[in-house]
């Protein structure tokens, strides 16, 4: 199975600042953009996990900025697992121009698992095995 999740879009007016490159806070939306298509494709999407109280809280993002995207520009943006463990896991994301694939941005996300009240809860047992399967070592 493939453990690497691509989705492609394009970068919106409102995505920039006022010299038409990408804003640095939004990168962390492409990366969630990156993270629920990866849930969608590879296991569940985020709504399921919503229905039975249970929520993927970010508890630490990073994000290394290596070129500027810009208005219009079509963007790939990549995403694996790379870490498991009973209540935490780390998504990390590349961040490419498509067609040409220059890496514009690297980064990751940690998360945890809440219930509504914001309590920790660990992973079921069932998603700790589906997600094991789809641990990666890197790009």
């Amino acid at each position: 199975m493939n453990k690497l999740v691509e989705f492609k879009t394009r970068v919106l007016f409102g995505d920039t600042d006022a010299l038409g490159i990408v804003y640095y806070g939004n990168y962390l939306r492409f990366f969630e953009i990156g993270r629920a298509e990866w849930y969608r494709t590879l296991d569940l999407p985020g709504t399921h996990y919503f229905d039975n109280d249970r929520y993927l809280v970010v508890i630490e993002a990073n994000v290394r900025y290596l070129r500027p995207a810009v208005y219009d520009q079509v963007l790939r943006i990549r995403t694996i697992l790379t870490e498991l463990s009973g209540a935490r896991l780390r998504l990390d994301y590349q961040i490419v121009d498509d067609p040409s694939g220059e890496l514009i941005a690297t980064g990751y996300t940690r998360h945890t698992t809440t219930d509504r009240t914001g309590r920790v809860r660990r992973f079921a047992k069932d998603f700790i095995q589906r997600m094991s399967a789809l641990l990666s070592d890197g790009f």
